[in-house]
């Protein structure tokens, strides 16, 4: 999987993450099923909304003033939130946080139990 192809209408900075995410995955699983392409386009999409987010409160504050000169939450910060939250579960998904690395190698190892690992993923 080529991420600068796959990519390249998003920004250098979401294909650089995604290339890092595709060898990460290419390491630990050998090849990546097209399957996961979903998946990683929603991690790529989620990425790239976070950072347009984040540039626009950067530049912006996190508030703003109306019309009326009363003052009221950038809307990017729920944008920013809420891409956060998708991230952090998609990468979880894909055991590329520390601690789900880490307990999948534990579970690799018969040192965590199966489901209290589904449990810990969300996947009840």
């Amino acid at each position: 999987m080529n991420a600068k192809i796959i990519y390249k209408n998003y920004d250098q900075q979401v294909q650089e993450y995604m290339c890092n995410v595709i060898n990460c995955l290419e390491e630990d699983y050998g090849k990546i099923p097209e399957s996961w392409r979903v998946s990683l386009d929603l991690i790529a999409d989620n990425y790239s909304l976070y950072l347009q987010a984040k540039k626009d409160i950067d530049e912006n504050g996190l508030m703003t003033i109306d019309k009326y000169g009363r003052p009221f939450r950038n809307p990017c910060y729920s944008v920013l939130n809420s891409a956060q939250l998708q991230l952090k579960d998609l990468l979880k998904s894909f055991a590329l946080t520390p601690m789900s690395k880490s307990k999948m190698k534990g579970f690799e190892n018969n040192n965590i139990d199966e489901d209290e690992y589904l449990e810990d993923l969300g996947y009840e």
